[in-house]
């Protein structure tokens, strides 16, 4: 066990699965990308 103490996930855990409006105000779920690789890009402008 792997335990990143950050998320309290462990190394293979899934996402909890999350809900985001793309740039043309449709939304787009985590698990709509099931089985696909997806790479999650975060960032804040503060």
């Amino acid at each position: 066990m792997n335990v990143d103490l950050k998320t309290g996930m462990d190394v293979g855990d899934m996402h909890p699965d999350f809900a985001l409006q793309d740039l043309d105000g449709k939304t787009v779920r985590l698990s709509d990308y099931r089985g696909k690789n997806v790479l999650i890009f975060m960032w804040g402008s503060w």
